[in-house]
């Protein structure tokens, strides 16, 4: 290889992904890229490490549960909203607008919404 383009950066980031799928299962972590900066000769990225599992999810809300004003037997509690269900998985300690996470699951996409709001939805 003498220069990295879009195609080849794109190709080393799935091999990297795969070998890191196979590196975290053997050890109970999973790895999450950032966005890859790349020049003609190099690249950067951020690789982010955390224990995998529910318990690991399940510890990090119960963490978090009082400071928002929630109680450790919300996680995972189900709720709906627009007529579609979700389930209330944690918090995001950065983002004091859109401070909760909560889970589809009809497609299990993450969405971030205001802890007010989601207090209200869960009272209903």
């Amino acid at each position: 290889m003498t220069m990295f383009d879009k195609k080849r950066v794109a190709a080393l980031r799935d091999d990297m992904k795969t070998a890191l799928a196979e590196v975290g299962s053997k050890h109970g972590v999973e790895f999450a890229f950032g966005n890859i900066n790349a020049s003609l000769l190099d690249f950067t990225t951020k690789l982010t490490c955390k224990v995998a599992g529910e318990d690991a999810e399940r510890a990090e809300f119960e963490r978090f549960a009082a400071v928002y004003g929630f109680r450790h037997s919300d996680f995972k509690r189900k709720v709906r909203i627009n007529n579609e269900d979700f389930e209330f998985i944690g918090f995001n300690p950065s983002k004091p607008k859109n401070d909760c996470n909560i889970k589809s699951l009809l497609t299990g996409e993450v969405y971030m919404l205001n802890s007010t709001r989601l207090k209200n939805y869960l009272s209903d």
